[in-house]
């Protein structure tokens, strides 16, 4: 990529590659050259984010493989999501255990383990210039459970979210209460 950056690249805290200097006029021929070694580009906008995780997999707390989750929400959320306008970005982190190192009570909507294969999830964190901790829906779910959960989570925030407004706005100004019954009955 030294072609068309600055010769280098780093990955984010999300393991996703950003590639420093990229000029917008070579945007499609970076686009193009990535797609010959089976890449793709963008990860920003008013969409989910690439799932972060913890190193659940190898952890002696794990009650879940956070490698093979984390795959599964990528490809439905990051990749299948891709072209939804949504109000703005999501971010979605994925703890796999009770211990929460990846602190998924920060995500707009988190994931942690609390028995073998189930997991709670928290809606409404941020970590901006505005600090919200997710709030835990009620119940534990198996992870297909929790998987369809967060798609009624984001289909609900397409619906009733403001343009520019993240997850935990929304569930400010709604009220948690009436997110939760609107999500889960």
């Amino acid at each position: 990529m030294g072609t068309y950056g600055q010769g280098y690249f780093m990955f984010t805290e999300r393991k996703n590659i950003e590639i420093p200097g990229v000029e917008y006029v070579n945007l499609e021929k970076v686009k193009e050259s990535l797609a010959e070694v089976g890449l793709t580009i963008g990860s920003t906008g008013s969409r989910p984010r690439p799932v972060t995780a913890c190193n659940g997999t190898v952890c002696k707390f794990r009650l879940f493989d956070t490698d093979a989750f984390t795959a599964q929400l990528n490809e439905r959320f990051y990749k299948g999501f891709y072209n939804v306008a949504l109000p703005s970005k999501v971010r979605i982190v994925v703890g796999g255990c009770f211990n929460k190192c990846s602190m998924p009570n920060i995500g707009c909507i988190g994931v942690y383990g609390k028995k073998l294969n189930q997991v709670a999830i928290t809606l409404g964190g941020m970590a901006a210039r505005e600090q919200y901790l997710g709030q835990e829906i009620k119940g534990i779910y198996t992870l297909d459970e929790a998987a369809d959960l967060i798609e009624k989570i984001l289909l609900y925030y397409k619906e009733n979210g403001q343009k520019g407004e993240r997850i935990a706005q929304m569930v400010a100004r709604i009220g948690f209460e009436t997110v939760e019954k609107s999500l889960i009955g």
